[in-house]
Order: structure tokens, then C-alpha cells, then sequence
């Protein structure tokens, strides 16, 4: 997926020095439809509820990747058709910015959101058991990215993927995951909850500072030969 090294860089141990590079648009890959094309095409997947209510915008061998979430083209529209979160968050407002190509995959568009709502409507599917709780729920921002094949129809949907986990109000989750826990309904088990230092991980850290503390003392030992021995 990345590009060649520029001309007279050899990939050789002697010469080793790290390559940074400032892409633009102008270095992606070639593709039959312009970027402005494929942000039209994600607009109309997004004002379709992600094309459940128009399939016809998916390519038969569409794919749903979030982080946990993998689906395909049936199960996508079933699942996400069937749990209706413009009904349970009717005054849900949705900020997508950020629309860039990527720079390696042809056709593939990354963008970023933002999402508010008040959860006074019922959701439907699996969670239809849910009355509404009237809680305000701000997701922190995500990113998703479009891939579109060159007959202009989706072909992967990732997203889920949150920036920073300290903004809104979802505990750090997004995706389903976030909407369930900012109104109370935490899902139980550990993809569905906020994000914890592990105990493995808190030793570690433990650990390190003991380290450091030691190292501390052991600087500031006076050395053989030193004044006052």
C-alpha cells in the first residue's frame, strides 16, 4: 500500500535513516471517480441511514468493519435497519467533517463525526425493551472511511473508531456501544464498556516506578572515594 521510496533512496542497512513524508491529494492512487464524486456518493449513503432504507447503494459483496462488529450486506441492512436510532434520538444532530482520500486504497474515503441526541424515542430490533431515558447523550468524534468500487457503490464501511475518548459522554465508546452506555445500558461485556487499565497493566506501571525510585537512590548514593568517607 505505500509508496515507492523516491528516487536514489535505497532500502539497504547503509542507509537506514527514517523517510518522512507530507502526502496530499495529489499523491493518491488513481481511481475512475474524483473525490468530490465520492463525497457526494457518502452523502447519499449517510442520508439513507447508511443505505438500509436504499441496499441498492451497496455492492453485493459489501462489508460492515467496526472494531468488533464485522457484517455483511444482508446482516448489515437487517441488523442496523431494525435498530433505529433516528427514532429513539429524533432531535439527533450529526457533524461529518474532515472528508480526505486515503493516500493508499483507491476509491477510499476517510471522514470524521460527531453526534448528539436526547434519547426520548424507542429504539427497535433487540433493544426495543428499552424505554426512553431522556438522557443527552454527546459521542466523542470518530472516524469512518467509505470504499467505493469504480461503479460508484460501497463496498466497505468502517468507522467506530474513536479520536479522543475523553470528550463527550459515552465513556470513551463509540458506535452502538457508546449510545448504550451514555443512557445507562452499559452491554456486559468489556467491548461495550469504558475503557480500564487492566490489573497486568497496573503492576507494570507499579513496577516501573519502584524502578525508578531505585535507580533514584542508587544516583544519589555516595560514591568510594567521595568527601566524607
Amino acid at each position: 500500500w505505500f509508496h515507492k521510496l523516491p528516487e536514489g533512496v535505497a532500502n539497504t542497512r547503509s542507509n537506514m535513516a527514517p523517510v518522512i513524508r507530507y502526502l496530499s491529494e495529489t499523491d493518491v492512487p488513481a481511481f475512475p471517480l474524483a473525490k468530490e464524486k465520492l463525497v457526494d456518493l457518502a452523502k447519499q449513503i449517510l442520508e439513507t441511514q447508511f443505505a438500509t432504507s436504499k441496499p441498492e447503494l451497496l455492492a453485493d459483496d459489501f462489508e460492515f468493519r467496526f472494531p468488533v462488529v464485522e457484517l455483511n450486506k444482508e446482516r448489515f441492512v437487517e441488523a442496523y435497519g431494525s435498530f433505529q436510532v433516528e427514532r429513539a434520538f429524533p432531535d439527533q444532530i450529526s457533524e461529518y467533517y474532515g472528508w480526505r482520500l486515503d493516500p493508499h486504497i483507491p476509491g477510499r474515503l476517510w471522514f470524521d463525526v460527531q453526534s448528539q441526541g436526547t434519547h426520548t424515542g424507542k429504539f427497535g430490533g433487540p433493544f426495543s425493551m428499552i424505554w426512553p431515558s431522556n438522557k443527552r447523550v454527546v459521542t466523542p468524534p470518530q472516524t469512518l472511511s467509505f470504499t467505493f468500487n469504480k461503479d460508484g457503490l460501497l463496498t466497505c464501511f468502517t468507522g467506530g473508531y474513536v479520536l479522543d475518548r475523553r470528550m463527550g459522554n459515552t465513556g470513551g465508546l463509540g458506535g452502538v456501544f457508546g449510545l448504550m452506555h451514555g443512557i445507562g445500558w452499559t452491554l456486559p461485556f468489556p467491548e461495550g464498556q469504558p475503557f480500564r487499565l487492566s490489573w497486568r497493566y497496573r503492576i507494570f506501571l507499579w513496577l516501573e516506578s519502584v524502578m525508578r525510585f531505585v535507580s533514584s537512590l542508587l544516583a544519589t548514593r555516595p560514591t568510594m572515594g567521595s568527601k566524607g568517607e
